[in-house]
């Protein structure tokens, strides 16, 4: 169990109005996180060349986010704060119905005796899938491709919100939390499902499959996996950072890879210190703060629509090319 990441001094997300803080009122456990904490029988060593004949029964690593994108509130306005930008939403593709094909969907958790708050809640859990779809559209320009999240969406092509009442015992637990969900019929090939819950324990984790062979049978290219959010961390940044955990980022064997599912460039949403891992962290490879809301800051690693022939993203996992996202790859198969 790691400690919690020390935060750095520029928020990333945005800070709403401090009457939210009421409404929002799960009160802090201190010192409680399960930051690293992987689920029963999750691998921690697999080989990070994981080929499809293993990869089907292996079971996914689960990766932290103590800090690093925790914001008070969940954001509500798209404003700088100083030098920091903060994505705005970017609505999802309306299709008919929105629930065809591989997709992310978000799912609102609450605990044993606690009320279901959807009705207060539902508007800041549409709003981080829509900053989260945001950042990857603005991540897929800067390489001059397109890409969106495949989010679930509901008749009225807004984010579609399932509700999950799961026992008090689930809420300080990533791993119970995910087993309860999959009890519950969570458990589609065709989804990646992002829990905001409604608890204070952690920031985020998300799964990861160790696997890093390009192509359509990546492990990580298939569903069910599980990634939280609890209150606190209900930002776009944190939505999106465990999301692409789920979508495979960052394999052990990128360049730049931290060898703890994260990376070690700085600047970049998918990287920080304190991370568990043993490779180096570096703070002068991206330094432009608005790669903190951007995938991939040297497109080198996990993330480029266009990789060069030959390189790492061309012949290694390239979560662009997930078909959980529009204009990703192939399903898996």
């Amino acid at each position: 169990m790691s400690p919690l990441h020390r935060p750095r001094a520029a928020a990333l997300g945005v800070l709403a109005a401090a009457a939210l803080a009421t409404t929002l009122g799960v009160p802090s456990v201190s010192g409680v996180t399960t930051a690293s904490a992987a689920p029963s029988g999750a691998s921690t060593s697999t080989s990070a060349n994981a080929t499809a004949s293993t990869s089907r029964g292996q079971e996914p690593e689960v990766a932290d986010l103590a800090e690093e994108h925790r914001v008070l509130q969940p954001e509500t306005a798209a404003v700088s704060i100083g030098v920091t930008t903060s994505t705005a939403p970017l609505s999802p593709k309306c299709t008919q119905p929105g629930t065809s094909g591989n997709r992310v969907q978000a799912v609102y958790a609450y605990y044993g005796s606690l009320p279901n708050r959807i009705g207060s809640l539902k508007p800041y859990i549409i709003d981080a899938m829509k900053r989260a779809n945001g950042i990857v559209a603005a991540s897929a320009r800067q390489t001059g491709g397109s890409r969106q999240l495949r989010i679930a969406t509901s008749a009225n092509c807004q984010p579609s919100v399932a509700v999950a009442h799961l026992s008090s015992s689930a809420a300080p637990s990533f791993a119970k939390t995910a087993s309860e969900l999959t009890a519950k019929g969570y458990v589609h090939s065709t989804r990646k499902y992002m829990v905001f819950a409604d608890a204070r324990y952690i920031c985020g984790l998300g799964q990861t499959y160790n696997d890093d062979q390009p192509g359509r049978k990546n492990r990580n290219n298939l569903g069910p996996q599980f990634a939280r959010v609890d209150l606190g961390c209900w930002s776009g940044s944190a939505a999106a950072h465990e999301i692409f955990h789920t979508l495979g980022a960052v394999q052990k064997s990128a360049p730049h890879s931290d060898t703890a599912l994260h990376c070690r460039d700085e600047k970049d949403l998918m990287c920080y210190s304190g991370a568990a891992g043993t490779s180096v962290y570096t703070s002068s490879t991206c330094t432009t703060t608005v790669l903190d809301e951007r995938l991939d800051c040297n497109k080198n690693d996990y993330f480029h629509t266009n990789p060069k022939a030959g390189s790492y993203l061309a012949t290694h996992w390239n979560t662009a090319r997930s078909s959980f996202l529009w204009g990703g790859g192939p399903t898996y198969g």
